[in-house]
């Protein structure tokens, strides 16, 4: 007989939703079902002869499972699709409110069953983001029409850069409207949510009220689901300690307040069934108050098991609930597979019940005198202090054990999604946790009773401040502490595969053959998934900063680069592109960080990258290289300034010098100290970087007098180059006739902004290098590019397919 029939339906069911991904034609799927189908009727054939029971039969509908899993995305995506006549244009909708988030700005608003209107045409959708800046109160089932332009969401366009589109795919909205005019508001028919809504605003109003400005942030995550308000600051420091997960509302919080919702109708007379019942209907309004999240999904999915079990006479199985709560959360949307919360939310689980068991088991079997000899201490007459330190540490020990597990069985999504780790996270978690349930309940009953008397709220405020302040302290304690924080990139889906293999094995041998060289198997694992293996001998990427300019280059033995980081387009560069992408590359420490001129277009994420150089954890600056120049300005004396501060060396850079690594060149070939110049521009580093026959040419923003400068001295400059970055973003006033005509270049590389408001790049620009049949690259199309040289062959990868 096969146990937990659901765990195998979840797992075709997962794999149908990959192949859907990764499989695009019907035809290469159809060989993975036939399969599929044979090898159900031959382990079904085998069990039915070995058990002489036949009780199996859903092994014959895995293959249908299967399919599901391919066709329901596909089903979805075409059930909520509009043609081009409506993107980007004016439109009328109407639809039903699903639920709301607060923002500091504006709310979100999520509509489902949603009709569009345009001039004649109609189309209809099953889910649609309204993004309003009005202060206007909107609950789950009000029903709203409205005007505004419906546009698609941004595609990441850079290594390691948040998928916003992909984010809001996996929960069924592949549209937006922002700032939509809300013409009607039709109120919904079922008062209950209503007064949900009024409910989570009067808690919300109770903590923003008792409590300091962090803390209220902090509680409106854990206890009403609204993370909205969470700074940047403190979102970091919480998931480089590794603790992220608490600021989510997860299955402790869910089974604390079940629990206690439980203890409390039971007090007050309820016969055991009925308050099942009313506990299960009491999580549910919880999760639809606080968003039904996946984790408060999952969470709410296995309380309700739990508690149906003791209605139906039947034992409650964790196992089975979490692979129907998976089931459950996938039938609704399926691609929330490959998002971060899912994965994270389900490795934990199976951490604890699949991985953390085996190995308390393997550890007893291999210290059995130690357990023997603490049994019979206990039994004997004579307490021994040992035995009461032993009792009093067990339970430490235990909580230890079990969060390695769960951040080794977490480990692959962790890295895959934030490319780092907290190493020290499962110690920090012993502190933490235990104090997570007094937090919970303090944060409830404030809620509650504050909506009754504010003064009852104060007096629970002022534990729920000391445990906060607790966290805090231990989060910047830890975060101290040398390789607390681990970069390790992403890293390859064979090393993944690899480490669950070895995982898999070391639970079974553990089974089957305990040893104390198993344990070996761990250390393995872990250095087969954070190794980091180089890609190619040189790598260098052309990053998507909008209108501004950053290339990063990095060697085989090591040695990284980064030429310029900033922007004009797009805010927080450094944080939310700039730093990603060098964590996903693995990136530790830049050993020179480089900038051609002064302008904010190029440096301001650099200033960023320094500022948080000081944080523990962050990616460090070893070298600073400005260009030697006579024209030294305030941004050029800020710059020296913030980066001595921060402890990073600063060297000046002319023309004849040059920086080695390994079989890396890169040559200054401008300006020198004595070069004449009325601007940064004219001013710009101009580097040539040569790596054994491939030759590129970096130009920051050179006009055409630097440049005229440079072909005039008659050295330096090589017969021809294999890519040419374009000065100033495609200015037709850089790049001029005679320098092409000098340069040669087989690829040109422009970063520019999409749409930017000066026009780049020039027309002008474009029909030169048309004209040389050069080669383009420009990343407001085609986003990020990488080139690649491995054994002598060079190959190019734009981030988004070529338009």
């Amino acid at each position: 007989m096969v146990k937990r029939p659901s765990i195998w339906i979840l797992c075709f069911f997962m794999i149908g939703i990959v192949c859907n991904k990764y499989i695009c034609a019907f035809s290469g799927f159809i060989p993975i079902i036939l399969v599929t189908a044979i090898l159900c009727v031959f382990f079904y054939s085998i069990l039915k002869h070995k058990y002489s029971v036949s009780s199996d039969y859903f092994l014959f509908l895995l293959p249908v499972i299967l399919c599901l899993g391919y066709f329901l995305p596909t089903y979805y995506d075409k059930n909520n699709n509009l043609s081009d006549d409506f993107i980007g244009k004016q439109v009328n909708y109407q639809g039903k409110v699903d639920h709301v988030i607060q923002k500091s700005a504006f709310q979100e608003i999520y509509l489902s069953d949603v009709v569009i209107i345009q001039k004649e045409k109609q189309a209809f959708l099953k889910q649609l983001l309204l993004q309003d800046l009005s202060e206007k109160e909107y609950v789950k089932g009000d029903k709203i029409t409205g005007k505004g332009k419906v546009s698609e969401f941004e595609k990441a366009t850079n290594p390691g850069q948040f998928g916003r589109k992909e984010f809001y795919h996996a929960q069924g909205i592949r549209y937006l409207i922002w700032d939509g005019k809300i013409l009607r508001k039709i109120p919904g028919k079922l008062s209950i949510y209503s007064w949900l809504f009024q409910l989570k605003g009067r808690m919300s109003h109770v903590y923003e009220k008792v409590l300091p400005a962090q803390d209220s942030e902090i509680i409106h995550a854990m206890v009403l689901g609204d993370k909205s308000e969470l700074g940047t600051e403190l979102k970091t420091l919480y998931q480089r300690a590794g603790i992220s997960h608490i600021l989510a509302i997860s299955g402790l919080h869910i089974s604390m307040i079940g629990l206690l919702l439980f203890r409390l109708l039971k007090k007050a007379g309820f016969h055991h069934n009925l308050a099942s019942v009313l506990c299960m209907l009491l999580i549910y309004l919880y999760g639809v108050m606080t968003g039904f999240s996946v984790s408060t999904s999952r969470a709410v999915v296995m309380m309700c098991l739990s508690l149906s079990a003791c209605l139906v006479s039947r034992s409650y199985d964790s196992k089975s609930a979490v692979s129907v709560s998976g089931f459950f959360i996938l039938l609704q949307q399926p691609y929330q597979l490959f998002q971060c919360s899912f994965q994270l939310s389900f490795l934990a689980v199976a951490g604890v019940l699949w991985f953390y068991p085996a190995c308390v088991e393997y550890l007893k079997k291999l210290f059995p005198d130690f357990e023997q000899k603490i049994r019979m201490k206990e039994q004997s007459e004579f307490y021994s202090i040992g035995v009461f330190v032993n009792k009093i540490t067990k339970v430490f020990r235990n909580s230890l054990l079990a969060s390695c597990f769960i951040q080794m069985a977490t480990l692959p999504a962790l890295l895959w999604h934030y490319y780092e780790f907290a190493s020290l996270a499962p110690v920090l978690n012993l502190f933490i946790l235990p104090l997570s349930s007094l937090l919970i309940g303090l944060a409830v009953l404030a809620g509650v009773l504050g909506i009754f008397s504010l003064p009852l709220a104060c007096f629970f405020s002022g534990g729920i401040h000391y445990i906060l302040l607790i966290y805090h302290l231990l989060c910047e304690w830890f975060q101290k502490i040398p390789f607390q924080t681990v970069i390790t990139g992403r890293p390859k889906t064979g090393q993944i595969l690899f480490y669950t293999i070895l995982l898999a094995g070391f639970v079974w041998i553990i089974k089957k053959r305990p040893g104390k060289w198993n344990v070996l198997f761990l250390p393995m694992a872990l250095l087969v998934l954070c190794i980091r293996i180089p890609e190619s001998d040189l790598q260098i990427t052309m990053m998507d900063v909008g209108q501004g300019d950053s290339i990063f280059f990095e060697e085989r033995c090591g040695t990284s680069f980064l030429v310029d980081a900033g922007s004009n387009s797009e805010k927080h560069v450094g944080t939310y592109l700039v730093i990603p992408f060098l964590k996903y590359c693995g990136v530790k420490k830049l050993n020179y960080c480089m900038l051609t001129h002064l302008d904010d277009d190029h440096i301001n994420g650099v200033q960023e990258l320094i500022e948080m150089s000081l944080e523990p954890g962050s990616v460090q600056i070893e070298t600073l290289v400005l260009p030697r120049i006579k024209m030294v300005d305030n941004a050029y004396q800020n710059m020296v300034r913030q980066a001595r501060k921060a402890g990073i060396r600063v060297v000046q850079m002319e023309r004849g010098q040059q920086i080695t690594a390994g079989r890396l060149q890169l040559k200054c070939l401008h300006p020198s100290f004595d070069s004449k110049g009325e601007d940064r521009n004219t001013l710009s580093l101009v580097l040539d970087l040569s790596y054994h026959s491939f030759h590129m040419l970096l130009t920051g923003d050179v006009t055409e007098t630097g440049e005229q400068e440079i072909l005039s001295l008659q050295e330096g400059l090589r017969e021809s180059y294999d890519v040419l970055k374009v000065a100033h973003h495609g200015s037709k006033y850089s790049s001029c006739e005679t320098w092409l005509e000098k340069v040669k270049p087989v690829g040109a590389w422009i970063s520019c902004g999409k749409g930017n408001r000066y026009g780049h790049p020039h027309k002008e620009l474009i029909d030169r290098l048309a004209k040389r049949k050069v080669k383009i690259y420009r990343t407001d199309l085609q986003g990020a590019v990488t080139l690649r040289i491995r054994k002598g062959r060079c190959r190019m990868f734009p981030y988004l397919k070529p338009i």
